[in-house]
């Protein structure tokens, strides 16, 4: 074996093991991998109730372990929380716009971390909707430190929970006594 074809063996084996050493971007120094996983957030309505929902603003709080990717500010971008079911079908509706915006607040050591969202649908008065169906609106995709799991769907606590009609009419369909419309989720695999 010549000298250069030598030189360029071993240095393809080299390139080869720092590229096969420097891992995923999410890779923990010991070889434990952050999981990306996502939450369906919906809302529901008393039986009975027929409103359209026109806004909606909830919290989630974050167990220990979950992060949610966001820039400085808290802002999460639309590859991390993004309408779907019902708030993406109203958004494709004509002479709708559907705004849904997001921020994360990172964990303290007194407090947990939180998702505040908020969701607003509007429609031109010559459209066909009103406003959003209750069901499935938004999709969260949060990361998970490794040997965290994430709770059931009847643990994630959830606050500041404000549902308005499409009319804006008072008094909001969750302030109503019992609550004629509230949030549930459902964790994806």
């Amino acid at each position: 074996m010549t000298a250069i074809p030598r030189y360029a063996l071993v240095s393809a084996l080299l390139l080869t093991g720092l590229i096969g050493g420097c891992g995923d971007s999410d890779n923990l120094g010991g070889g434990a991998r952050v999981q990306q996983k996502s939450v369906l957030i919906a809302t529901e309505l008393q039986a009975g109730v027929t409103d359209q929902i026109g806004s909606i603003n909830v919290t989630l709080e974050l167990p220990d372990g979950v992060t949610v990717s966001a820039d400085l500010s808290g802002r999460i971008p639309q590859s991390a929380l993004y309408l779907s079911g019902n708030g993406a079908t109203f958004a494709a509706t004509p002479n709708t716009t559907a705004i849904l915006i997001g921020k994360f607040t990172p964990a303290t050591q007194t407090t947990k971390a939180k998702v505040s969202l908020a969701f607003s649908g509007l429609a031109n008065s010559s459209g066909s909707a009103l406003g959003m169906s209750q069901g499935e609106f938004a999709t969260l995709v949060y990361n998970v430190d490794p040997g965290i799991s994430f709770p059931s769907t009847t643990v994630l606590p959830l606050s500041g929970i404000d549902i308005a009609n499409s009319h804006g009419a008072l008094p909001h369909l969750s302030d109503t006594v019992p609550p004629s419309a509230w949030i549930s989720y459902q964790i994806q695999p």
